[in-house]
């Protein structure tokens, strides 16, 4: 068996810890989402609902 390296401290933590954002499938789901928003944006599509929604 070869000799382990047994450190006596733990090392120090890094001052900025990495974002964890989620699984691919969460990763996935955002994309789409944020480009249904993007194109409801580009194509006045949520303009023209909002308008229709508050006219009620």
């Amino acid at each position: 068996m070869p000799d382990a390296t047994i450190i006596p401290f733990q090392p120090a933590l890094p001052q900025v810890l990495p974002t964890i954002e989620g699984n691919v499938d969460y990763r996935e789901l955002r994309d789409q989402l944020l480009r249904i928003e993007s194109l409801l944006l580009a194509s006045g599509l949520e303009t023209q609902f909002l308008e229709k929604d508050l006219q009620r």
